[in-house]
């Protein structure tokens, strides 16, 4: 498969960027730009259009417009599909069929990618220099399984297996008196085939033998099923049990401090407790309000009744308020009768003396009438307060006749409170806390013990399950311990099963040859071949025990001639790319994850020992050449490398180039560099190429 066009709607800052057929070139593709001109972007966006927006990374939003996403044309067997790819999330997929159909993801990755999926396609066919650096992407078992089992379809063996089998193969085939080696299982299995031989002369009888055997066989396997499904019912039951146990217990403990509780109070129900006790805590703050306002009542009446003993003693004594004229009648007597008779004689002195004295009767009879009057008016208010005073008396004493029997029936109301809550004829309100936190954590328990109640209901299914169960949870029985040996027992039961199942099918067998009778030729085929195996193991002991001698010969030859066809094709490139310091690409037996470089003279270097450079080079080759086997069993995709070359001296770089020009005339080879000595030293390539380009007359070159 060639990568033969792409478009680019939008993805990072890519922007209608289009590349095609001729820009990409038959054989090495070289995309040259420099930092931030899209190179990585570009890779990115093959990564994404072949597994999904979320297999491009993070990043990569359209920075200059357009829509995510865009095309790809691969060009494979003559035709060419376009794959298309936008939308949202992980983007939606249309390919193109090279007759106008249309596809879908499915056909993407079964006939085009052919299984690849993205890790492998990361790490092997699009890669960048951080994904060359990390061996421990080389070891993922997507790729692993390729580079370690693809050249004989079968994984090397490990050293220490190896070592194992051949330091105990001649013990393994043979031991004196031993029963289980294998040669022993044969010389038995021989010593069984002759007296079956000879049993087979009586088949008759023998076939009656083996139904009768069968019937017993199938009668303990009945049994055997009866047990096993009663064990199994049991584990259950001892699961559930398990698994009750602790809310159970729980369960006990809520409703034994419920009864504790219940003990040292009345009874009743925790809500209507709760309410009363709401209620009389009203009551008792209700009662301290009356308390109080009696008190002021009392106090006020008893200033009222003061008030009224003071006015009532200011009224003074009856007939105090009344004049005595007899003062101004002796003073009319006295001045006025005097004066008038003067008159007579002179009438301005006489009449002189009577008007002194009639102004001195008058003033003293005037006098003590204002006075009395002033105290008639005060009397008269002073009763007039005293009747206000008798009133408002009258009312505060009223006032508190109400108080005293609205305190007396909530007195009552609280007694009523105490005796059923506390069993008690009264309560203070400093125990109203005390009592509503007893009241509340009563509640709690109560819907505690509710919940579990449900859950163990629910646990065991029914009601009258529950009751079944119970008595199991309160004996106290080590359930944990039969559950233990139940699952031992079960086990063995069912290996007891296994072997009766499987006598009764050798049973079976044997009738049916009985059926035939062509058992007895068999029997002595079988001996035949019985005889034949013996004398094959016999020299595999003699081989094994040679075998010893030559571990390290064949452990060499493993190495040289078996290694898997990717390291063996990685070895070929190891060479060039390192200007002829290694030449070989291995993985020790017994060590299949570890990769060596091996020297001319045979000295190996393992790959944590090399240079960044020289680890570079190493995992390049193997990836190239997973590439190409890859190519051979799956599909030939284009391979992407990002600046994979970085690390390579001047002369480490051509002949890497070497191998890239070699890869690229089997498959599509593309690199990205933002490095001008690299572009120079692929011209250079070019030129020393003979016939005018060779390998690399398709070179292209595309500018960023």
């Amino acid at each position: 498969m060639k990568l033969a066009g792409l478009y680019v709607d939008g993805w990072g800052v890519l922007r209608d960027f289009t590349l095609e057929d001729k820009d990409l070139g038959r054989g090495l593709g070289v995309i040259f730009g420099l930092n931030e001109t899209g190179k990585t972007t570009l890779l990115s966006f093959i990564r994404a259009v072949l597994f999904g927006f979320k297999a491009g990374g993070a990043g990569y939003e359209p920075l200059r417009g357009g829509q995510p996403g865009g095309r790809l044309l691969l060009e494979e067997d003559g035709g060419v599909y376009r794959v298309e790819r936008y939308g949202r999330g992980n983007g939606k997929v249309t390919v193109e069929l090279p007759g106008g159909e249309q596809a879908g993801e499915e056909y993407l990755r079964a006939r085009l990618l052919r299984g690849v999926g993205p890790v492998l396609f990361n790490n092997v066919f699009a890669l960048g220099m951080e994904e060359l650096r990390r061996l421990e992407d080389l070891q993922k078992d997507e790729i692993s399984a390729y580079i370690y089992g693809a050249g004989t379809g079968a994984s090397p063996r490990r050293l220490a297996a190896a070592a194992a089998e051949l330091g105990k193969t001649a013990d393994n085939l043979f031991r004196p008196r031993g029963r289980t080696r294998e040669m022993n299982r044969l010389l038995h299995q021989l010593d069984q085939l002759d007296r079956k031989t000879k049993a087979l002369e009586q088949q008759p009888h023998r076939y009656l033998e083996l139904r009768n055997g069968l019937a017993e066989l199938e009668r303990l396997r009945d049994g055997l099923r009866d047990r096993l499904a009663a064990a199994r019912r049991r584990v259950g039951r001892l699961d559930v049990l398990a698994r009750m146990r602790e809310p159970w217990l729980e369960l006990g403990d809520c409703r034994l401090a419920l009864r504790q509780r219940q003990e040292k109070r009345p009874p009743g129900d925790v809500a209507e407790k709760i309410e009363l006790l709401e209620q009389a805590a009203a009551y008792l703050d209700k009662l301290n309000t009356l308390h109080g306002l009696g008190a002021e009542g009392r106090k006020r009446l008893e200033q009222l009744e003061e008030h009224l003993r003071r006015q009532k003693e200011s009224l003074g004594q009856p007939g105090e308020n009344k004049v005595n004229p007899w003062p101004a009648l002796a003073a009319l007597a006295l001045l006025g009768g005097p004066g008038l008779w003067l008159a007579f004689r002179d009438i301005i002195p006489g009449l002189l003396l009577a008007g002194a004295g009639l102004a001195l009767a008058a003033l003293l009879y005037a006098v003590p009438a204002a006075r009395a009057g002033e105290r008639r008016r005060r009397e008269e208010a002073l009763r007039e307060e005293l009747a206000r005073l008798e009133e408002e008396r009258a009312g505060a004493g009223a006032q508190l006749s109400r108080l005293a029997q609205e305190q007396a029936s909530l007195e009552e109301k609280v007694g009523r409170a105490a005796l059923a809550l506390t069993g008690e004829e009264t309560m203070t309100r400093e125990q109203i806390p005390a009592l509503r936190r007893e009241l509340l954590a009563e509640r709690d328990q109560h819907r505690r013990a509710a919940e579990l109640q449900r859950h163990l209901l629910h646990m065991a299914g029914s009601p009258g399950a529950l009751g079944e169960i119970e008595p199991e949870l309160a004996s106290g029985a080590d359930h944990a311990g039969e559950l233990r040996e139940l699952q031992t027992a079960l086990n063995e039961l069912e290996e007891q099963l296994q072997r009766l199942v499987e006598d009764m099918a050798a049973v079976k067998n044997e009738m049916a040859a009985l059926e035939t009778d062509e058992e007895l030729a068999r029997v002595r085929q079988q001996r035949e071949m019985a005889g034949e195996t013996l004398a094959e193991s016999a020299r595999r002991w003699q081989t094994a025990v040679l075998a010893r001698a030559l571990l390290e010969l064949a452990r060499e030859k493993h190495e040289r001639e078996r290694q898997p066809a990717v390291l063996a094709l990685a070895s070929e490139y190891i060479g060039p790319m390192t200007g002829g310091r290694y030449t070989r690409v291995v993985a020790p037996v017994g060590a299949a994850r570890m990769l060596e470089v091996e020297e001319p003279g045979g000295r190996r270097v393992p790959a944590r020992a090399l240079s960044r450079g020289a680890a570079a080079q190493l995992y390049l080759s193997v990836r190239l050449a997973l590439a190409r086997h890859l190519g051979t069993v799956l599909t030939p995709m284009p391979v992407i490398l990002d600046d994979v070359l970085v690390d390579f001296d001047a002369h480490r770089l051509g002949g890497a180039l070497q191998v890239l020009i070699r890869s690229a005339g089997e498959q599509q080879v593309l690199l990205f560099t933002c490095h001008r000595h690299i572009l120079a030293a692929v011209e250079e390539e070019r030129k020393k190429a003979p016939g005018g380009g060779g390998a690399l007359a398709d070179l292209s070159v595309v500018k960023l």
